[in-house]
């Protein structure tokens, strides 16, 4: 919902709020700069933000409130996902009956909020100033943080009174209410937290709980050790996992968690590992988080990250009728998103799409979806097989693959079928090498037009707190080893990021700084994207170097996330 320019003249100049003189020059730089209007009325200080907020308010008839003197309600905040209110500056303020009151910053997110917010409620919009939005945010983390610490707090104590108690049945402590509150609270908060992965330890005689957030472990919390036995019978019952231990074992169960006034649904992948600890026989347990939707996700292809060549490049894989289109990646870098958004983009009427997967993450109603059952005879290449027997369009396999479900998927691609192959690789040229181990024929596999995929997660700086950086002439180096940094330039200001006679030498890069709206001097998630073909795997396109040399300029990337990927482009590691 954007305002256009004319419209804002009239309504300032009608209001007397901006001199005609004032109006026109902005005007004339607007055109030069290819700037809005209003950019550049308050970068020149002719126009304040929070002004040109409520111009925008008047002449879309929307609501202006000032969140800094209304009160927000904690209940409502939740409707919304932090991450999203973070980075969409979006909160929901108030409920009242079947009505949810959300304020923006900007007219431009109104778009996402609409995608965003749960159909249980009318929407009403409103648009609110920066200090209102600050504080309004600050207020939901704080909510977050008491609601989380205390809730966990209070049922670790209550697991050491009934250790207290000596209770020796592990059945009954597996069912027993703190235990079952606890396990909840953990998991709502990690996925708070973005966490695709949960690791629980014995850890110098605590229980360390930690995250993995765009491909990356951290400190959670520490629990005490008496808690450790509890939360894994707990685990263990739900997962249908004997309480024996010594042994590696794994299993599967989904639980309802709370996301403001909506239930959503949470796959869980338990495994547990047996070790040793102090000379002594432990365990350790690994959570994989997976929530469950329903319906479109409503991501883009430039929400996930791609963008120019690569963006082009995969649209025209979308476009074909046959092919295949493999999505690379590591655990929790988002590759199972990227797919089943590949998928929103290609539902149509016109089109049977059928997946094969190890396990569905989400309900997608216009595509047949189906799950591996070893015990029923549904393998990866009996389920492609009966895909294909169906007369399907698009296949995606997501699940393990081997030497016959690689053929089969290459095969049906060579006559006529689009297929999507997800697989765990460290790099998009990895994963088109995976498929020559596997066997395939090289000439099948360059005839059926192959496009790789690889996709990873890094942590997205703060916009209210980053600081600006400079690289050292060691870091250039290792930077320009996998980047053309004229290449990535260009690029920059065709898309008038950076000014078109900027120097390389005085764009700065950015470091996170905590503030008052972030805890680390991140917020959320971005992703960085490789996109190459079996038969030309280079041919100038952007390396993940680049690609995350673009992202940082705009200070969406940190320094260290960009060396990192350099340093590991270069060692292949990634």
């Amino acid at each position: 919902m954007q305002v256009s320019d004319n419209e804002l003249k009239d309504f300032l100049l009608s209001g007397g709020l901006v001199s005609r003189t004032d109006l026109e020059r902005a005007a004339r730089a607007s055109e030069e700069k290819e700037q809005p209007l209003a950019t550049v009325l308050v970068a020149t200080g002719v126009l304040g933000a929070d002004e040109a907020r409520r111009a925008l308010s008047h002449i879309l008839g929307i609501p202006f409130v000032r969140l800094s003197i209304e009160e927000i309600d904690n209940e409502a905040l939740v409707f919304l996902p932090e991450s999203f209110s973070r980075a969409h500056n979006a909160v929901a303020f108030r409920v009242q009956g079947d009505a949810l009151e959300i304020a923006v910053l900007d007219s431009a997110d109104i778009a996402a909020v609409q995608a965003q917010h749960d159909t249980h409620h009318k929407l009403l919009l409103r648009l609110t100033d920066a200090e209102s939005m600050k504080r309004a945010l600050v207020q939901y983390q704080k909510h977050l943080k008491e609601t989380f610490g205390v809730a966990i707090g209070t049922e670790a104590a209550n697991l050491r009174a009934q250790d207290e108690k000596n209770v020796q049945d592990p059945l009954q402590l597996a069912r027993s209410a703190p235990a079952i509150r606890l396990v909840e609270v953990l998991l709502r908060h990690a996925l708070n937290q973005h966490a695709t992965d949960v690791h629980l330890e014995q850890y110098e005689g605590s229980l360390r709980v930690r995250y993995r957030t765009a491909g990356k472990l951290f400190d959670a919390m520490t629990l005490p050790l008496s808690a450790y036995a509890t939360v894994a019978l707990r685990l263990k019952l739900l997962a249908r996992i004997p309480f024996a231990q010594g042994v590696s074992q794994t299993g599967r169960f989904k639980i309802a968690v709370e996301e403001g006034a909506v239930l959503e649904q949470v796959s869980v992948l338990v495994s547990v590992m047996p070790v040793v600890k102090q000379g002594q026989p432990a365990e350790k347990i690994v959570l994989h988080l997976a929530q469950e939707h329903t319906g479109r996700l409503g991501f883009s292809l430039g929400t996930l990250g791609l963008h120019g060549e690569n963006m082009e490049q995969v649209q025209r894989a979308l476009d074909a009728r046959a092919g295949v289109i493999l999505i690379c990646g590591g655990p929790g870098d988002g590759k199972t998103t990227l797919a089943y958004t590949l998928l929103d983009l290609l539902t149509k009427p016109t089109k049977h799409i059928v997946t094969v997967e190890e396990e569905v993450h989400s309900s997608l109603p216009a595509v047949s979806q189906t799950e591996l059952n070893a015990e029923a005879g549904m393998t990866a290449a009996s389920s492609v097989r009966a895909a294909l027997r169906n007369d399907a369009d698009v296949v995606l396999v997501d699940a393990p693959l081997d030497a016959e479900t690689a053929a089969l998927a290459l095969g049906a691609a060579h006559r006529g079928t689009l297929v999507l192959l997800v697989v765990e690789a460290s790099s998009a040229a990895e994963g088109i090498e995976q498929l020559y181990s596997l066997g395939v024929d090289p000439a099948l596999l360059e005839a059926a037009g192959v496009l790789s995929i690889y996709t990873q997660r890094v942590q997205k700086l703060c916009e209210h707190s980053k600081k600006e950086y400079r690289l050292s002439r060691a870091e250039q180096t290792v930077l320009e080893a996998h980047a053309n940094i004229g290449t990535v330039l260009a690029a920059l200001k065709e898309q008038h990021i950076v000014d078109a006679h900027t120097a390389w030498k005085d764009v700065p890069l950015y470091t996170p700084v905590p503030c008052g709206e972030c805890e680390d001097g991140y917020a959320g998630v971005v992703g960085i994207q490789e996109v190459c073909g079996a038969a030309a795997p280079q041919r100038g396109m952007p390396t993940r170097t680049e690609d995350a040399l673009y992202k940082a300029v705009q200070g969406l990337v940190g320094v260290e996330d960009l060396l990192d990927i350099a340093a590991h482009e270069a060692e292949g590691e990634i």
